[in-house]
């Protein structure tokens, strides 16, 4: 498996910008693309389910149709 490139703290500041928060100092961004590494890593170890389907439903309908 290759590994991506490290993300840039401009792309960082893309990120942070899409999910509200361009508010973060540039220290911040810059901690953010150093722990961005770490992230992806553990990322690529979590097990994914074989089938879509066999996941958890992200909503319970509890109501009786």
């Amino acid at each position: 498996m290759t590994q991506a490139p490290n993300p840039s703290v401009d792309d960082i500041a893309v990120f942070a910008r899409r999910y509200g928060l361009d508010k973060l100092t540039p220290e911040h961004l810059a901690r953010m693309a150093e722990l961005a590494v770490y992230v992806a890593d553990l990322g690529r170890t979590l097990p994914r389910p074989a089938n879509k389907h066999d996941r958890p439903a992200s909503t319970f309908d509890v109501s009786g149709r």
